[in-house]
């Protein structure tokens, strides 16, 4: 006898919801209902599309009457969604639609659902030329169909970021049972990539950005907010965000040292970052005026605690492009701050991926896989290992004073 239960109704809470992970509480919150049982220790599910348990209850007793024999719920497979209803539950799943029809508290960062939601909207477009109505019709032939024609019109390094969209909404269907298999899963993303090479700024280059600042904008608000922002970025290395919201109060005094000091967790890897500051970058901290709009006592530099994140991430981003602009710097933007940091760690102080993957709120593998062949102890550690290589290796003939005075002297 086929092990079976009965059909239930709770929550699935999104990630949102301060239950989030949480099996039980369902009267707390106004997370969307969903149908479940089990047959077979396999796990059915079926999205109810509502949030209230009054008509939750109402759909399972139609879902009930709808079948002949009550034992069919175990072994039926829900029915499938058509490709714009699993898109727009994946989106929904990430996010609440407000009353202007725009998505609000994501559940990601705004670019990355900016691009879940262009990757989906191109695979809808592709679907519908193709007269693909369900998601179940998604099958290994129309994602590789799929692939070769936004290869016409995109490059490599595009399709390798659309590919894992694919993978997650088609995850995401079959979690829900409205998919039996994810097709773009066993797709292998692109090869041979040429990484994009970002160069640290000059020395040079940092002194034109920050003269750039006292030519910005119309008077000193303008002014003194750029110059912070500029200072921030290369004393710090932090990213925009965190930059957009840095609060007044991150900034301390080091009772043991007596030096600034500032504290946050890093808004896309949730990191602490505690470092030291210098004495001219609190000075420009401190000379920043109050927001416009702000209230008395406004609690963050640049933004006034009013508006969205998102525009306060707009604001810096627009002013940076401006100095940067202004200062004449070829191929400048905020997060080549950042490369210049871990460069200079790397090569000049000789610091350890541990050591700079804390600074800049990272792990050690990011660090080791953009920064390799930046550091100094690493380079040092090869030079070692191939002169002594070199001095293994049998005469030729070839090894004249003069061959001997260029490769230099073999290292023990």
């Amino acid at each position: 006898m086929p092990k079976q239960s009965e059909p239930r109704v709770h929550r699935r809470h999104l990630r949102t919801c301060a239950h989030f992970g949480k099996i039980g509480i369902d009267d707390e919150c106004r997370c969307p209902f969903v149908l479940e049982w089990r047959h077979n220790r396999k796990r059915f599910r079926q999205a109810l599309g509502t949030s209230s348990r009054q008509k939750a209850e109402r759909k399972l007793g139609q879902f009930i009457r709808d079948l002949d024999d009550p034992t069919r719920i175990a072994t039926e497979t829900p029915k499938s969604r058509t490709l714009a209803e699993g898109v727009q539950a994946f989106l929904d799943n990430h996010g609440v639609v407000g009353p202007d029809g725009k998505y609000k508290k994501l559940s990601v960062e705004f670019s990355t659902f900016r691009k879940y939601r262009a990757g989906l909207r191109a695979l809808m477009a592709f679907c519908e030329r193709r007269r693909i109505k369900t998601v179940r019709d998604l099958d290994g032939d129309v994602i590789e169909a799929f692939r070769n024609d936004r290869l016409k019109d995109t490059a490599l390094i595009s399709w390798s970021k659309e590919l894992p969209v694919i993978r997650g909404f088609l995850g995401f269907c079959v979690d829900h049972g409205w998919a039996t298999d994810n097709a773009a899963k066993k797709m292998k993303g692109p090869r041979g990539l040429e990484p994009n090479e970002i160069v640290p700024y000059s020395l040079a280059e940092e002194s034109r950005i920050i003269a750039a600042c006292r030519e910005f904008g119309r008077g000193n608000y303008e002014r003194l907010r750029a110059l912070a922002m500029v200072l921030l970025f290369r004393h710090t290395a932090l990213s925009v965000g965190d930059v957009a919201v840095f609060a007044r109060d991150r900034v301390v005094r080091d009772e043991k040292t007596g030096c600034w000091r500032f504290l946050l967790r890093r808004l896309k890897t949730d990191q602490a970052v505690y470092l030291p500051i210098p004495n001219e970058l609190k000075l420009a901290l401190d000379s920043v005026p109050a927001p416009r709009n702000s209230g008395p006592g406004c609690e963050y530099y640049f933004w006034n605690g009013k508006t969205s994140i998102r525009a306060a991430k707009g604001i810096v981003e627009r002013t940076m492009q401006s100095v940067l602009k202004k200062s004449g710097v070829a191929h400048a933007h905020p997060h080549r701050f950042r490369h210049t940091l871990a460069t200079r760690l790397l090569a000049e102080q000789g610091a350890t991926f541990e050591q700079v993957a804390d600074i800049l709120g990272n792990t050690p593998e990011i660090v080791r896989k953009h920064y390799a062949k930046w550091a100094k102890g690493r380079q040092d550690s090869v030079d070692h290992l191939m002169f002594g290589h070199f001095a293994t290796l049998p005469a030729t003939g070839m090894d004249t004073e003069r061959t001997r005075e260029e490769r230099g002297p073999v290292v023990n």
